[in-house]
């Protein structure tokens, strides 16, 4: 498949969104509830995993990148 901007741009988000997900889980500054604290890192491990794959990375990967960092992506003026 040739690379096209397009196809590179899709990509790069991908993998920022992803890399984003992953520094929020990561940050012990943030505070989560107890449920969500017991998959915090192994959750932020796995999206870790999925970030060099970017848009090819798994849907459901990508979801939860783009759930957990969707105020931080919005483009709306």
């Amino acid at each position: 498949m040739p690379i096209t901007s397009s196809r590179s741009k899709k990509f790069i988000r991908a993998y920022q969104q992803l890399s984003s997900a992953v520094a929020l889980l990561e940050d012990q500054n943030l505070e989560w509830s107890s449920d969500f604290e017991a998959i915090r890192e192994p959750l932020a491990k796995w999206l870790r995993y999925q970030t060099p794959m970017g848009d090819y990375a798994t849907p459901y990967a990508l979801e939860i990148a783009d759930r957990l960092t969707e105020e931080e992506f919005d483009l709306t003026i």
